[in-house]
């Protein structure tokens, strides 16, 4: 910036007509398009129920997750008490994760979405 005053004014002028781009109703309808409704709008797209057994109307989520991953797959990676969000800990290491959980291509278990 001391070597190049006028530059530095420029890039400061510009931040301050994008804070008040972003600021304005205009500039936020199109953040929040932009950066919310887009991709919710691409995972309910990509939603897919699933399927149940005709037997058991309501079917549980953990065994669902375990049929389309895979036995194993699913491990805790935190543990609340349910009174705050404070008293969450983390009982899965980052080693662990990276280790079981780092898929080799590039397809998403769910798909691409």
């Amino acid at each position: 910036a001391e070597n190049n005053p006028e530059k530095a004014k420029q890039i400061a002028d510009q931040g301050t007509q994008l804070m008040k781009y972003l600021t304005s109703r205009e500039g936020f309808g199109e953040m929040f398009q932009q950066d919310m409704m887009e991709p919710l709008r691409r995972v309910i797209e990509a939603y897919q129920p699933v399927p149940t057994d005709p037997s058991n109307e309501w079917r549980r989520w953990r065994p669902a997750i375990q049929d389309i991953a895979g036995k194993g797959m699913m491990r805790p990676t935190v543990k609340c008490t349910g009174n705050y969000p404070e008293q969450c800990v983390e009982v899965t290491s980052d080693y662990y994760m990276k280790k079981n959980f780092q898929r080799t291509d590039a397809r998403s278990l769910f798909g691409d979405v």
